[in-house]
Order: C-alpha cells, then sequence, then structure tokens
C-alpha cells in the first residue's frame, strides 16, 4: 500500500493529509499570524489624512465651536462637600431605616 500522496509539482510526500482533507493547507509562521500584542503600526499623522469635511463645511463647523454657544460657566467643583452631603444623606436613611425596624419591632 502507498501512503504517498502526489502534490500539484508532480513530487511525492509522504507526509499525512490535514484532518480537514485540505490539500492546500499551509502553516503559517509566526511572523504571518497577528496577535494584536506586537507593536502598533504607525497611523498616518493628521497631515497625510485627507480632510473629512470640505473646506466650507470645515470653516463653519471651526466658526461655530469658537461662538462657545454651548459652554456654561459653572461653579468649581467641591469635592468636600460632596462627601459631607453624601454622609448626611447615608446617615440619614441608616437611621430611618433603624427607626422603622423598631417601631415594628424587628429589634
Amino acid at each position: 500500500m502507498n501512503t504517498s500522496k502526489e502534490k500539484p509539482d508532480g513530487s511525492a510526500s509522504d507526509a499525512a493529509e490535514p484532518a480537514g482533507g485540505n490539500d492546500s493547507y499551509e502553516m503559517s509562521s509566526a511572523e504571518d499570524i497577528d496577535t494584536g500584542t506586537g507593536p502598533a503600526k504607525a497611523r498616518p499623522s493628521q497631515d497625510e489624512q485627507p480632510p473629512a469635511l470640505y473646506p466650507e463645511d470645515q470653516q463653519k463647523v471651526d466658526e461655530f465651536l469658537k461662538r462657545g454657544v454651548n459652554s456654561v460657566e459653572r461653579k468649581p467643583f467641591r469635592p468636600l462637600l460632596l462627601m459631607i452631603v453624601l454622609v448626611v444623606v447615608v446617615s440619614t436613611l441608616s437611621l430611618v431605616s433603624k427607626l422603622i425596624a423598631r417601631l415594628e419591632g424587628v429589634y
């Protein structure tokens, strides 16, 4: 019994066929496989990318952004006040919960 297979180029091979029976099966080298862990490919810079908008449209967008219509003056964030409010709210809810439990005779 002859187990050798003839390749398309006419040479014989004693290697077993892959389980799927695919004659065009080739192993990929480690360089051909992209696992996503390698170095990132360089992206084109802002100058190299074509503009997403026509110049007239880009000018309108830039003018709108400069107007500041959507900007709102706000007070500065005060984390200490936030912590105080949270402590007061949680403490109040805890006390109300204990009061209800006592009134209902849970403990």
